[in-house]
């Protein structure tokens, strides 16, 4: 409605014209990102288990976003299942997350991660299995695999949700081997992360906004 008002008081006055002209542009533009936003494939990452998943899920979250998906439950393309392998109790509620994803979204392609592909290694009805870590590796397999049209984005891909909060993950694995405990099983031996590798990601989280 207002470019509609600007054009009939802007467009005979050839001193105002390219005001008018410009507007056209930026809308055409406008309606050819939305465009372009529309066709990109969605992708939907359901995350059960502990703080190490969630932060594996939001990196990953941040890996799918720079390589040109769209995050949107709502008819997703690509939906993710991030599972906990923690006790029995866990893997049950794996098994129900993942009969919904497929009974809310037939048509999309499903990956199952985490600490119960990882361990247990189950025969499931997925189009792709994945164990943990490696996430960029995961993404180019997702890539590969599935063959989706991708546009990349060069921005961050942090989410805008939430600033006042980040989970840093400076390490992973266990090396006790405790007799009621499957966590070195499923993320293996303690691994620390390069110090320098922590830093670049503290200061990349404190330039898009968190605190």
């Amino acid at each position: 409605m207002i470019i509609l008002i600007i054009t009939k008081i802007f467009f005979f006055d050839k001193g105002k014209l390219a005001i008018y002209t410009f507007i056209k542009y930026m809308k055409i533009k406008s309606s050819q990102g939305k465009n372009q936003i529309m066709s990109a494939p969605k992708f939907y990452i359901k995350t059960l288990g502990c703080k190490v998943n969630q932060y594996d899920s939001n990196k990953l979250r941040m890996l799918l976003r720079r390589a040109g998906f769209l995050e949107s439950q709502l008819d997703a393309d690509l939906l993710i299942l991030n599972t906990c392998a923690v006790t029995l109790s866990a893997i049950s509620k794996d098994r129900q997350a993942l009969k919904a994803l497929k009974s809310g979204s037939p048509r999309a392609k499903l990956v199952v991660m985490g600490c119960w592909s990882q361990t247990y290694k189950p025969a499931l009805p997925v189009d792709l299995i994945w164990g943990v870590g490696d996430l960029e590796k995961l993404v180019e397999t997702i890539k590969d695999k599935f063959a989706f049209s991708l546009v990349p984005n060069l921005e961050s891909g942090f989410t805008s949700s939430d600033r006042s909060r980040y989970f840093l993950k400076v390490g992973d694995g266990c090396n006790q081997f405790c007799s009621y405990c499957v966590i070195p099983f499923a993320r293996g031996r303690i691994k620390s992360r390069p110090i320098k590798e922590l830093l670049a990601e503290i200061k990349e989280a404190v330039s898009n906004g968190f605190k």
